[in-house]
């Protein structure tokens, strides 16, 4: 069914990460939970366009608005300097945002925010 769908996915997309520039525990957990948060994306009536429309979303905001590392990738764009804190636990550090806490936090409100669409605009949708 979708949740052992989206377990297997997101452990899936956590690993395919794996071998990414500066990852850490933290950031491939991270990475763990974004694949729940677009497996949940995908599975809610939103289906592909919405996961498909999140990922490049977060990806495209962090490169090219923020110049900030994308899953340890590193952009250049210029006019837009990146610059991690002290404190790479809770902005990700060299591995960019989706290393640290912040992002943890932001997924996983992300990923209530669609479950909560999804429940509400086509009830038992993740247990069909």
């Amino acid at each position: 069914g979708p949740v052992r769908a989206l377990v297997v996915i997101s452990v899936g997309f956590g690993c395919v990460h794996l071998a990414n520039p500066n990852a850490t525990l933290f950031s491939i957990a991270n990475i763990v939970v974004a694949g729940a948060w677009l497996s949940v994306a995908f599975f809610s009536p939103g289906g592909m366009p919405l996961a498909w429309g999140l990922h490049f979303g977060w990806n495209g905001a962090l490169s090219l608005l923020f110049d900030a590392p994308v899953s340890g990738w590193a952009f250049d764009v210029p006019g837009v300097d990146y610059a991690p804190g002290s404190r790479g636990w809770i902005d990700g550090g060299r591995f960019g945002p989706e290393g640290g806490l912040a992002a943890t936090v932001a997924l996983l409100v992300g990923t209530l925010l669609v479950l909560g669409h999804g429940t509400r605009s086509r009830p038992g949708w993740l247990t069909a």
